[in-house]
């Protein structure tokens, strides 16, 4: 099972991922690495592994934020 998503937010002790293809899953916290964020890419590799992806998480960040000034533009 090799697959992305991104934390969307955490409830209790479960992160609640979005996945690529939209689906939501919920992961135990203890599964993520200590410093994972709402917002982070993650990526889960076939052995059940999390890793953050930074580049992927700036890189999204980014645009979301680059929208979002379009968006309230003067």
């Amino acid at each position: 099972m090799k697959k992305k998503g991104v934390i969307d937010r955490f409830e209790g002790e479960w992160a609640i991922v979005e996945m690529d293809d939209g689906q939501f899953i919920d992961i135990p916290m203890e599964t993520l690495p200590p410093d994972a964020k709402e917002g982070n890419v993650i990526y889960i590799d076939e052995d059940g592994r999390i890793s953050i992806l930074a580049e992927e998480t700036l890189e999204r960040r980014k645009r979301v934020q680059d929208l979002m000034d379009k968006l309230f533009q003067d």
